[in-house]
């Protein structure tokens, strides 16, 4: 439980504080590795594992005649090419730049497994596809949300380094006792 400012006690949001722990661990190591205090480039990425954390967000895109896996990016990517201009198409792209960070970064491990198995994913670059998603979200948000724009345009840039990073994050809270990671 949390103490309000009238000193009344409040119940912890599990979320809010899942979202205040991934917030410090990627402030943390992207300070301490990189030099990185970009805080709107670390804020999104802290909420990008914050949100991901639920597989229902990874999952959150209905995609017609998809396979079993939620996350797959080639479906994703389909229907982002298939939508019209406008910022429902920048959200699906951003959405793919967060997919393929998410993979590359967090589980790259999973991504060669991926790529063993049938199915329309095993054939993407999800670093090439997560550079491309990240530019286009940019150039369609760049007017309706300018400062999301450049967050994306940065992940694009240097989407290698930005995965290496939550890779980083990941192997730190991976250190963590049990009982607090």
């Amino acid at each position: 439980m949390s103490q309000d400012s009238q000193g009344a006690f409040l119940p912890v949001n599990p979320l809010d504080e899942l979202a205040r722990f991934f917030a410090g661990l990627t402030e943390h190591t992207f300070l301490q590795e990189f030099g990185l205090g970009e805080t709107p480039v670390v804020d999104y990425l802290s909420g990008l594992l914050a949100r991901f954390f639920s597989m229902k967000a990874i999952q959150r895109l209905h995609v017609k005649d998809r396979s079993n896996d939620g996350d797959e990016l080639q479906a994703v990517l389909a229907v982002a090419d298939e939508l019209p201009e406008g910022m429902a198409r920048g959200e699906v792209y951003r959405h793919a730049g967060d997919l393929a960070l998410y993979w590359t970064g967090l589980f790259p491990e999973g991504l060669r497994r991926m790529g063993h198995r049938r199915g329309r994913d095993a054939l993407l670059d999800y670093t090439v596809e997560g550079k491309r998603s990240y530019l286009m979200a940019s150039h369609l948000e760049k007017t309706t949300e300018p400062g999301q724009a450049e967050v994306l345009r940065r992940l694009a840039d240097d989407f290698e380094l930005f995965a290496l990073g939550l890779n980083k994050v990941r192997r730190e809270w991976e250190r963590l006792p049990a009982d607090l990671g």
